[in-house]
């Protein structure tokens, strides 16, 4: 582990200061030293004064205006690259780790070079049980089947192999970013971009693993879940560069039925097949963090 540089990236915005006090204790007391970059989404609220007052040695990058999840930890990202870092962690501002979590990531990732992104088992609060949104993505893991067998049988797999996971708490390599890049930030902004993410892996020969050993805390289970905009959706869909052409086309003559997609395919026609374009590209969509500078 002597060689491993590790960059912790929080976005904050208007967070509450039992979220931060948890978060950023995690991080400053993990088992591997890590760089810890704060981005703040401009924030109303005495955020940036409180970090800086209660943590010192943390790197705050204030932006003038909330640029979104995608561009924000993109902005982080850069900045870490500039470091010589080879991993990086996401941590979202309502959550926290164990002392280990990080260090066990960071073993898992060294021994598994075909995995792009690792992220921990995500816990409520109060522990007790899964977070709702990691349930699904646990239950997408290609060995689910198995879960309850290995449980009973004492046995600890190293990972579970999964289509998807939040990006609440991802260690993303390297190599990941180089070939795959940043957040796609012309289809979105808030929302959507990790699922974007992890079809960009797929397409890339990448994957994407959950390590049962560790744990996070994703304090959100008691806040209402927004409704999902259907324009995250499409894009979604209309983004996946898994989709054949011919996949894509169909997919587009059946929207002439539907007042809603063409509507949203009318306005961002240029930037879907922009957005395909570059994510198809090894390498092509570093672009979305060199252009931070």
């Amino acid at each position: 582990m002597e060689k491993i540089k590790c960059a912790a990236i929080v976005i904050t915005y208007n967070g509450k200061k039992e979220w931060y006090d948890k978060c950023f204790t995690s991080l400053e007391t993990s088992s591997v030293a890590l760089e810890i970059i704060v981005v703040d989404n401009n924030s109303s609220d005495d955020s940036v004064a409180y970090i800086s007052k209660k943590f010192p040695q943390i790197k705050i990058i204030q932006n003038d205006e909330n640029l979104g999840f995608a561009k924000a930890n993109n902005i982080g990202l850069n900045d870490a690259l500039k470091n010589d870092n080879n991993y990086f962690f996401l941590l979202n501002q309502d959550a926290w780790v164990e002392q280990n979590t990080i260090e066990v990531l960071i073993e898992t990732a060294e021994k598994n070079s075909n995995f792009g992104v690792l992220t921990p088992i995500h816990l409520t609060a109060d522990k007790n049980s899964f977070d709702h949104g990691f349930r699904n993505s646990f239950n997408k893991c290609s060995d689910t089947a198995f879960a309850f067998e290995n449980l009973y049988l004492n046995k600890q797999p190293t990972l579970y192999e999964t289509r998807e996971v939040a990006a609440a708490a991802w260690l993303i390599t390297k190599k990941c970013i180089e070939i795959v890049g940043g957040f796609d930030t012309i289809l979105f902004k808030t929302y959507g971009e990790d699922n974007n993410y992890a079809q960009r892996l797929a397409y890339h020969k990448l994957k994407i693993g959950i390590v049962p050993a560790v744990t996070m805390c994703h304090d959100r289970e008691f806040r209402t879940i927004k409704k999902w905009d259907r324009n995250i959706g499409y894009a979604i869909v209309l983004g996946n560069i898994l989709t054949t052409k011919k996949q894509f086309f169909i997919y587009f003559l059946k929207t002439f039925f539907k007042y809603r997609q063409i509507i949203f395919i009318a306005k961002n026609f240029r930037k879907i097949l922009k957005s395909r374009k570059i994510n198809k590209r090894q390498g092509g969509s570093m672009e979305y963090i060199s252009h931070c500078d």
